[in-house]
């Protein structure tokens, strides 16, 4: 409880990437170093830090800051948290460099999208529908035909879509509560 305490409040001193000057004058590195690790950050985010510092004449402990990061990226880079992270559509930085969890993030992140595309694609055929009751009742023949067979062409890469969505879900291990909306 303590450590989900002091990330939180680090997480709020720390805003995005910059220190505030309370932050760099209670110099507590390891503890920014374990909130920057904690939520994925690029090690590069020490420079913004060391700037900001710089800034009020105080020097970062990079030993320090290093130590605390290398814990967060522990806690961060959990496979057992990668598929969410992707599932959620959330980028990563390519900091873990256990492949389990890269492994795992890419299949949550590629279920992700493809279940982005279905939702595009659901909203296009319900556009060309809505279009081709325009075109019924002018009595376009040649824009009803180009409609009809967009609409198809839509309708085929859906179900491909669906299909792959399954397979993906199958190999994830994972029930997927919110794909029921897609069959």
């Amino acid at each position: 409880m303590k450590l989900y305490i002091a990330l939180l409040s680090f997480s709020l001193l720390t805003g995005c990437a910059s220190l505030s000057e309370s932050a760099c004058k209670e110099g507590q590195w390891e503890e920014i170093g374990l909130a920057d690790g904690h939520k994925g950050e690029k090690v590069d985010v020490i420079h913004s830090h060391i700037n900001s510092c710089s800034e009020y004449g105080i020097s970062l402990d990079t030993k320090l800051y290093r130590r605390g990061y290398d814990k967060g990226l522990r806690f961060f880079c959990n496979p057992d948290k990668a598929f969410d992270l992707g599932y959620s559509g959330q980028e990563y930085n390519n900091v873990c460099t256990n492949k389990k969890f890269n492994t795992e993030y890419q299949l949550g992140f590629e279920i992700h999208n493809i279940s982005k595309e279905i939702e595009r694609i659901s909203v296009e055929i319900e556009r060309l529908k809505v279009d081709l009751e325009g075109a019924n009742s002018n009595g376009f023949a040649s824009n009803k035909q180009t409609l009809r067979k967009e609409i198809k062409i839509l309708k085929y890469k859906r179900s491909q879509l669906k299909n792959k969505l399954v397979l993906l879900t199958v190999k994830s291990g994972r029930k997927l509560e919110n794909l029921v909306d897609y069959f």
